[in-house]
């Protein structure tokens, strides 16, 4: 089996445009939520507060094509980004491997904002006089009459690709829900492992800020009440957590084959892709089973030869909701033991809210960076922990050796994820 190495990273966040912008907030303790003035919430009682991107990050990006669509906008930013810190150029290349998932750049009714441009138009004129519908009321609308006519449901991803790395794209298309981001590395990982491409490129991100998405997730109960300081609205086991933020983010991570970085003369590895471990089971749709945690981080330790006392920094699912984080704070007791008490664990959603299928990609990126860079960032908004999932958080940045990371992503409709990742060096 080949070695697999990270060797390019992009992202659009609520930090912020790029890696640096993302890493420096997070280890600043900053916030990107913001109180949400851009859907009205009817009778819906979750969701006044949000993740969007930031309002000067947003106009740059679309002077640089006026009337694209956001989402494009975004993926082809955290893509560019990407590939330019890998220095991946014309003719180095054979074929490349494009993970994305189903909603990743379509203007598919999954997918981003743009798709609810019609949509939310077509509800517009049902209620009569040009009135915006409440979230509340699109809900129950998209729900009836499903999405709109004319919305494209193809990615223009893998020929981009091809043209701008001056070769043949080989695309795989993942949905594992929230756990998506880290089933998508690991597939492109998996496949250089094999030796079926050299190049693995993963490009991800959830633009989802919409009126049947506020109102979907209404529905199932799962978006935080708060309505105070938008930064307290997401608190990952903390005894106060209320439910998840909904965010937007954009990701790309390109994954090289070791010897084959190394021929080209890659310029950096961010670190390596150590292992993982995937499971789903058919308990319920939305609320995760404990059994299955902790079977997903056990096997993903064992498949990657990591001991458990060998992880340094728990990057959380966290998502601030009362039964996902008691559960992960139960699995990860039970799978490292009393080395749990001895790790660094941050929670990136305090910070980002929940982007779904681009939150494991985007929380990745933050672990690679807290190999490089031995920082563990904080969980800024969590003041009171929960004594019913006891876990070493801490509310500000601190440094330590960090040689092997673990990620977790757990997903609705039972989809249960686990990465581990290394240091370039080997540690």
């Amino acid at each position: 089996m080949r070695a697999v190495v990270v060797t390019g990273m992009g992202s659009v966040t609520p930090l912020g445009a790029g890696v640096s912008a993302l890493w420096e907030g997070l280890v600043a303790g900053r916030s990107g939520l913001a109180r949400n003035t851009e859907v009205d919430m009817g009778s819906l009682r979750g969701g006044a507060v949000w993740g969007p991107v930031p309002d000067d990050v947003r106009a740059r990006l679309r002077a640089t094509a006026p009337g694209a669509p956001w989402a494009n906008l975004m993926l082809r930013t955290a893509l560019e980004e990407g590939l330019q810190d890998a220095a991946l150029e014309k003719g180095q290349v054979d074929v490349a491997l494009l993970v994305t998932t189903q909603s990743t750049g379509n203007l598919f009714v999954g997918g981003n904002r743009q798709s609810f441009t019609d949509a939310q138009g077509h509800a517009r004129a049902l209620f009569g006089g040009g009135r915006s519908p409440s979230a509340a009321e699109a809900f129950a609308h998209f729900v009836a009459a499903g999405p709109p006519t004319g919305v494209q449901a193809f990615s223009p991803w893998p020929a981009w690709l091809g043209d701008r790395l001056g070769c043949a794209t080989s695309p795989l298309t993942v949905e594992a829900t929230c756990a998506t981001g880290v089933r998508a590395i690991a597939e492109g990982a998996r496949a250089i492992a094999l030796g079926q491409v050299d190049v693995a490129v993963v490009g991800l991100l959830s633009a989802r800020m919409t009126p049947y998405f506020i109102g979907s997730y209404n529905q199932m109960g799962a978006l935080s009440r708060h309505v105070g300081a938008p930064q307290d609205a997401c608190r990952p086991f903390d005894a106060r957590r209320d439910g998840m933020v909904v965010g937007e983010a954009a990701a790309c991570l390109v994954l090289e084959a070791q010897d084959f970085a190394a021929r080209r003369g890659a310029p950096r590895v961010h670190g390596r892709v150590l292992g993982w471990a995937f499971s789903s089971d058919g308990a319920h749709p939305t609320a995760p089973e404990y059994a299955q945690v902790e079977r997903t981080l056990a096997l993903a330790l064992q498949r990657a030869q990591v001991p458990p006392d060998r992880v340094d920094l728990v990057s959380a699912h966290g998502t601030s909701t009362r039964l996902n984080d008691s559960l992960e704070a139960k699995a990860l007791r039970a799978v490292l033991g009393a080395h749990l008490d001895a790790v660094g664990l941050t929670a990136n959603k305090s910070a980002l809210g929940h982007s779904s299928i681009a939150a494991g990609a985007v929380e990745s990126i933050a672990g690679l960076m807290a190999l490089r860079h031995g920082v563990v960032p904080p969980v800024a908004s969590s003041t009171q922990l929960d004594p019913a999932c006891f876990v070493p958080l801490r509310t500000e940045a601190y440094t330590r050796r960090v040689d092997v990371v673990m990620k977790n992503a757990f997903g609705f409709g039972a989809q249960y994820g686990c990465l581990l990742l290394g240091r370039a060096d080997g540690g």
